[in-house]
């Protein structure tokens, strides 16, 4: 109801002013950690924001793609009026979202059409592992016959670097200036639920996750993560005959590896097991067990595995005569 009463230029102006309040006063810039050579990440609780302003918490989970970059610009521009000794030099401050999530913490085959360009909390394991590539996010052209400079600002995922300058429509060549433009790091990576989490009668379910900036190579094949990110539709790939229909991908914000959000707790006693685990007397048989625990028996099979792995090569001395 606000939004259609609130002009968009005051709207932006509104939540600037609002989200550098909530920066001044949550005192965040103390808890900033960095995340790669010139990027730095700022931990934000969405419980905070709530308690804070409403309005703001719940139009930035409903709308990210317009919210989320005046968020950050906000922040950057609070963190420059913020006088700490170690802020000497340019840095880019990401806001950090943490939960929780509410309902909007679901698994991969719980994402439904009403979260789309909402932000979302998945759960699962990297499948799947991209190669980096380069993405441009401005674009900086110069046309030659109007001695004039345009800027193009890109969002979209599937943007086009082959192309080496692009016509206006009236016979003006505009060219690509690679030393002005702004280019980013890109990554693609595929999900699937956790194993616990999957119906034996149905395949496991996957989603693709866009990284981008200090959050490439940020994760292996095998990791478990818990990943924040906006649900979107890949529009690019709507042909012609299939107008209505089309894939989804997240566009991750935050990427988090389950070590660190599952804390693991050991005693004393089991340390005392672990470094003397080879006195016990049943020490091979409780280490061939834990050989495809789901496989009952095999026991000698198990076995074999085993001394397999831990074996050698013989090594053959050479006979001097």
């Amino acid at each position: 109801y606000l939004w259609k009463k609130i002009k968009p230029n005051r709207l932006i102006i509104f939540l600037k002013s609002r989200f550098s309040e909530f920066f001044k006063k949550a005192n965040l810039f103390e808890k900033i950690y960095k995340s790669t050579n010139d990027i730095f990440r700022v931990p934000i609780s969405i419980d905070k924001l709530w308690n804070f302003d409403p309005f703001l918490a719940k139009n930035l989970l409903e709308n990210p793609v317009f919210c989320f970059s005046i968020m950050a610009d906000s922040l950057n521009l609070a963190y420059k009026n913020f006088k700490i000794p170690k802020n000497k030099g340019k840095k880019m401050l990401i806001p950090d979202l943490k939960g929780p999530f509410g309902k909007r913490t679901c698994l991969i085959r719980s994402l439904k059409a009403h979260f789309l360009g909402e932000i979302v909390c998945i759960r699962g394991t990297v499948i799947k592992w991209g190669e980096k590539k380069i993405r441009i996010e401005r674009s900086v052209h110069y046309s030659s016959k109007t001695k004039k400079f345009f800027v193009k600002e890109s969002n979209q995922s599937n943007e086009n670097l082959t192309f080496d300058s692009i016509d206006e429509g009236e016979g003006d060549i505009l060219d690509l200036e690679y030393g002005l433009s702004k280019f980013i790091d890109w990554q693609s990576i595929l999900l699937e639920d956790f194993p616990q989490s999957n119906i034996i009668s149905q395949t496991p379910k996957t989603m693709i996750v866009i990284l981008e900036n200090d959050l490439v190579d940020s994760c292996k094949i095998g990791d478990q993560v818990e990943i924040i990110g906006i649900y979107k539709p890949l529009l690019h790939q709507i042909s012609n005959f299939n107008l209505h229909f089309f894939p989804t991908i997240i566009s991750a914000l935050s990427i988090k590896s389950k070590v660190k959000f599952e804390e693991q707790f050991s005693n004393n006693f089991d340390i005392y097991m672990m470094k003397n685990f080879s006195s016990l007397a049943n020490s091979f048989e409780k280490l061939s067990s834990l050989v495809s625990p789901k496989i009952f028996g095999k026991t000698l099979i198990k076995k074999g595995i085993i001394l397999f792995l831990v074996a050698g090569n013989n090594l053959e001395k050479k006979k001097i005569s």
